[in-house]
This record gives C-alpha cells, sequence and structure tokens, in this order.
C-alpha cells in the first residue's frame, strides 16, 4: 500500500491530502471522486517504510 500526500485545489481553496492506495490510478479514482474537477498543486507518494 502506498499512502499518497497531495495539495489539491478544487477552484476555490487548497486541500491537503491524505490517502491510502494500491497504486496511480486508484488515487486518481480517489481525488476525481471527492473533488471533481481539480489541479493537483503537489504530490508525493511513501510506502511507509523507514530509511535507515
Amino acid at each position: 500500500m502506498i499512502v499518497y500526500t497531495a495539495l489539491i485545489y478544487d477552484g476555490r481553496k487548497q486541500h491537503l491530502v491524505t490517502q491510502p492506495c494500491a497504486n496511480d490510478a486508484a488515487f486518481s479514482t480517489y481525488l476525481m471522486a471527492r473533488f471533481g474537477v481539480h489541479v493537483c498543486l503537489w504530490q508525493q507518494k511513501s510506502t511507509g517504510k523507514v530509511k535507515g
């Protein structure tokens, strides 16, 4: 599972979103369902594993 964090602009305000998804397509589907038309200003993927 990948944890996605993104800064989304929906035409009115910005939203910082964190959502675990299986892949990029699943995250894109989640964003479309939640926001409809939107702009992704920034995105980060994390596997949740700690390096070191």
